[in-house]
């Protein structure tokens, strides 16, 4: 963990410098599948469960090696006893790094996840790691582990959601890249 906590804390010291130097945005859309291994809790017993999400993500790269990405997921995990259905919002900062035609990434975020049968909120860390090809295609996983829970006084006796794990492919196109040097111009990606 140490190891990832310096290797992302470089990336964005580095990405922080070249920002400085010549302010390069980019933004791009994301489109995923994802297959995921979620843990549960019900009645205090601790349940697992697999499934899928579709997934939506914006990223806005601050020159070449820092960016912030939001992903939206809507996520189906089931087990003998446990259906889950919920819409998901992870918000990471990532750093990027060229490797061959490509480039690899890890982020570190958040997220907040939504459970729609049994009104549950739940808050917690996520992290993302991958490789996207040049062609916008993309591979990664993550992980999330929840932290905090807010579920209304109703809601007794329903799953809710400890970690999950995902495995991902998708597609990312560029909308619009900005480059800022001395005289403002606009560039397309």
């Amino acid at each position: 963990m140490k190891k990832i906590f310096v290797t992302f804390a470089t990336l964005a010291m580095i990405g922080v410098a070249e920002t400085n130097a010549q302010l390069k945005f980019a933004f791009s859309k994301g489109v995923g599948v994802n297959a995921v291994m979620s843990d549960f809790t019900l009645a205090d017993k601790n349940k697992s469960g697999f499934g899928a999400s579709l997934s939506s993500s914006d990223k806005l790269e601050i020159g070449e090696h820092v960016a912030l990405q939001s992903e939206l997921h809507l996520h189906y995990s089931a087990s003998q006893s446990v259906k889950y259905w919920g819409l998901e919002v992870p918000i990471y900062v990532v750093g990027h790094l060229k490797i061959g035609a490509g480039k690899g990434f890890l982020g570190v975020g958040s997220y907040t996840d939504y459970g729609f049968r049994s009104k549950k909120w739940n808050t917690g860390g996520a992290v993302i790691a991958g490789y996207e090809f040049s062609n916008g295609f993309f591979v990664n996983i993550s992980c999330k582990r929840r932290f905090f829970e807010w579920m209304p006084t109703h809601s007794t006796n329903v799953a809710t959601m400890l970690q999950m794990v995902g495995i991902g492919v998708g597609y990312r196109f560029p909308l619009f890249a900005v480059n800022m040097n001395e005289n403002i111009h606009f560039s397309r990606k």
